[in-house]
Parts: C-alpha cells; sequence; structure tokens
C-alpha cells in the first residue's frame, strides 16, 4: 500500500494546524511536520499541536528534522515528545544514522533517510537500508524543482530501493501520480500542490482517489 504524506511546510503554526485538519479529516495517512515550521515554532510546540490533529484521525506524525548530527538525542526528544516518524540524512557519519535507530527502537518509532543531499547516491541508498532505516527518501528540493520535475530526476538516479522502503518527495502534482505506479512506492509526500490548493481537502481527497485508480492502496 502507498502512503499520502502531507508536508506542512508552513512558518505559521496557526497555518498548518489549519491545513493539518482538513487534510486529516480528508483521509491522508501522515502529517508531516515541515522543517520551516520546527524552526519557527519549535519542536515541542509544533509536535504537541500536529499530534493532537492526527489522534482525532488516525494518522501517523513525521517530524522532519533532516538530522545531520545529535542522532540520539535529538530523534529520542522527538519520539518522546509524538513523533511517529523522524527523518535523517543519508549523506551523514553512520553513528548519527545509528543513533536515529536506536532511539527508534526505545520509542517503537520509524526512521526515514533523506537523499537530499547526497553526492553519491548508490553508496547511500546501500549504506542506510544495510543500517535498518525504515525508508529511503527520493527527494527533489523545492530550489532544485525549478531547474527538473521529480520524475525525470528519479528516472536519471540509477539507483535501487525495494518499494516497501521507498518514499519519494519533490513537485509531485496530480498528473504526475500515474508515473509511480510501476515504482509502487510505499510513501508519497505531497506538499504545496495540496496544502496551497483552492480547498486542501477535496485536493487530498483527489489524491486518494487516484491512488486507488492505479492500485497502489487496497
Amino acid at each position: 500500500m502507498t502512503k499520502l504524506q502531507v508536508a506542512l511546510d508552513f512558518f505559521s503554526l496557526e497555518d498548518a494546524v489549519k491545513i493539518a485538519k482538513m487534510v486529516a479529516e480528508a483521509g491522508a495517512d501522515i502529517l508531516e511536520i515541515g522543517t520551516p515550521l520546527i524552526h519557527m515554532e519549535g519542536l515541542k510546540k509544533s509536535i504537541r499541536e500536529i499530534k493532537k490533529i492526527a489522534s482525532d484521525f488516525g494518522q501517523e506524525v513525521l517530524v522532519d528534522l533532516k538530522l545531520a548530527d545529535v542522532g540520539y538525542e535529538t530523534a529520542k526528544k522527538a519520539f518522546s515528545l509524538g513523533a511517529d516518524a523522524i527523518t535523517v540524512l543519508a549523506a551523514v557519519d553512520d553513528n548519527t544514522i545509528l543513533g536515529t535507530l536506536k532511539a527508534k527502537e526505545e520509542f517503537g518509532g520509524k526512521v526515514m533517510a533523506d537523499l537530499i543531499l547526497s553526492r553519491d547516491l548508490k553508496n547511500d541508498v546501500d549504506r542506510v537500508i544495510n543500517l535498518g532505516v525504515d525508508y529511503v527518501l527520493i527527494h527533489l528540493g523545492i530550489d532544485v524543482q525549478r531547474k527538473i520535475d521529480i520524475v525525470s530526476y528519479i528516472n536519471s538516479l540509477g539507483v535501487s530501493i525495494p518499494s516497501e522502503k521507498l518514499a519519494v518527495a519533490g513537485g509531485i502534482t496530480l498528473d504526475k501520480l500515474d508515473k509511480f505506479a510501476e515504482l509502487k512506492p510505499a510513501i508519497i509526500i505531497v506538499g504545496r500542490a495540496i496544502t496551497r490548493s483552492e480547498n486542501p481537502y477535496l485536493t487530498t481527497k483527489k489524491f486518494l482517489q487516484r491512488l486507488d485508480l492505479l492500485k497502489l492502496r487496497p
């Protein structure tokens, strides 16, 4: 099953909460506390408010920490506050990733390794999978999306990630979902195409319906 994760990349907690309620009610599987929100509103406050919404509708909460250091301590804090999953950069030292995995084992959470800063993709993919992360994220950053689209980017990488561990993010729109049918990713992450749409509730429904039609959901 492909889960739909909605990235709440807002600078205001008020804006994030407003949109989170809509997409949660519509049935999105995972609410992502975006990195901008963490920077502006703080980890504790952001998790507390988004977790309330997720608990009401049965969603998971992923905190996009993009950890580069202090893996164990930071992941432990996020999990203890209620995060179900966190992100760590795939390019960092093994010890940082192992620290997040230790925290994950203590709290029963999940760890997603983000390839956004990786320069040796094949090596990083093999390494983080061998270390034991739950997901590997192919991530096309917002600034890079102006030059290349996510589908072309994935096709150019030449890396192989098991579908049950594959997550994809970066400018994904409704009309691009068909391109992911063969990949069968575990998680598809959508941000602005939903959160900045005229009606985030209805747009979330449309994404879920398209995933159903593509037989990516049971």
